[in-house]
């Protein structure tokens, strides 16, 4: 079990390094500094992780200590690095208030008993020299106070992620025509790796403190820590790697439009100078673009990309989208694709729901099935049987 421990934190060190070593090549056309950041503490840990496990490390309340110490730096780490994915610029960290700065400051203060208890032999304890009496209960008192504030902190940052999750929920509907392409689905993400690095360095530290558990639970620990880690490397890769630099450029430009304007309507476009005939102008060129060019049938279609067809502005595109049409892009595009696979169930000319699906533009049998009951009530089978 020690031995799968050990090449697992290896494995997970390897790959957080790896990326941070490629991050300028793969992530320098969006801003995603933070994502470096978090991929740095992510290494650091593993390895301390690593020395802590490996039979023959010495010093292993120093790797211990500093584990507890980095995990206060995850959340705000997550956090910013939320904001950078969905505004595409750099957070400051003076973004950070005083307080949660000093939280970061205290929680790793905490940790300096444990750090400083370290010695050159393989266990965590000194078996020559034991600590005692007020040296003990300082050691365990400050890993304890240490866990408490680790458990305030994180809920906090969720919180605050969540906030972000709502601000930007609307503006995605109104760039992306498909769920898929959202950098709201990477938000979500961030937020289940905060959650997740929450729970399990809460029982790691527990179990290091308080017990002297199986080999087994720390190696699923370990595993279930390296997944998570695995698991955001891929969403933010999988992410960053089809977008061409053009498209990413007008990503931003979308981004920073959207994200500055309330949610109501009446107030966003209070001052707008369009009138009802360049309203109703821009309106005739949307229809044209999706009933006669039929661009809903682009998979990846964006906001930018049906701005770019009709020669209009991004903002006065949105506007006639929300205020006149009542609608986001989001649901207008699908609004197009539902009928158009309607046409194709109903003539029966083809069987297959994902060809159907692919055909109009969705890019996911599941997604597609989604909109379509939503839209119609049935699904594509059950549309088709009522209708044939």
């Amino acid at each position: 079990m020690n031995t799968l421990e050990i090449s697992v934190t290896a494995i997970a060190f390897s790959l957080c390094v790896m990326c941070m070593l490629l991050g300028k090549q793969l992530y320098s056309r969006l801003s995603l500094s933070f994502f470096i950041v978090y991929l740095g503490v992510k290494a650091a840990g593993f390895c301390c992780e690593w020395l802590l496990v490996h039979p023959d490390s010495p010093f292993k309340a120093l790797w211990l200590g500093a584990y507890m110490a980095l995990s206060f730096l995850m959340a705000p780490c997550l956090w910013l690095l939320a904001i950078e994915t969905s505004t595409n610029r750099r957070p400051k960290l003076n973004q950070l208030s005083i307080t949660e700065k000093a939280i970061i400051v205290i929680g790793i203060l905490l940790t300096l008993p444990l750090m400083l208890a370290a010695h050159p032999g393989k266990f965590m304890a000194d078996p020559q020299h034991p600590a005692v009496g007020i040296t003990a209960g300082m050691i365990h008192e400050t890993m304890l106070l240490s866990i408490g504030l680790f458990l305030f902190q994180v809920p906090w940052y969720l919180y605050k992620s969540l906030q972000i999750v709502r601000k930007h929920k609307k503006s995605d509907f109104d760039l992306f025509s498909n769920t898929d392409d959202m950098p709201l689905n990477t938000l979500k993400v961030l937020i289940w790796v905060m959650l997740g690095n929450w729970i399990l360095g809460f029982l790691r530290t527990l179990r290091e403190l308080l017990f002297d558990g199986p080999s087994q639970f720390n190696v699923i620990l370990t595993c279930l820590e390296a997944g998570i880690t695995f698991w955001a490397v891929y969403v933010i890769l999988k992410r960053l790697l089809p977008l061409p630099l053009q498209q990413i450029s007008s990503n931003q430009n979308e981004i920073q439009i959207t994200i500055n304007n309330p949610d109501d309507a009446t107030e966003k476009y209070a001052r707008s100078p369009l009138d009802d005939a360049i309203r109703e102008r821009i309106a005739k060129k949307l229809r044209h673009a999706l009933e006669v060019n039929q661009l809903f049938k682009q998979s990846n279609l964006k906001l930018r990309d049906l701005c770019d067809h009709i020669k209009e502005s991004t903002h006065y595109v949105s506007q006639v989208i929300n205020q006149s049409m009542e609608t986001s892009f989001y649901e207008l595009i699908n609004q197009y694709r539902i009928e158009a696979a309607k046409k194709i169930l109903l003539n029966n000319t083809k069987g297959n729901v994902i060809d159907i699906a692919m055909d109009v533009g969705f890019n996911s049998k599941s997604t597609f099935n989604l909109a379509f009951k939503r839209l119609t009530g049935h699904t594509p089978k059950e549309y088709k049987a009522l209708n044939s």
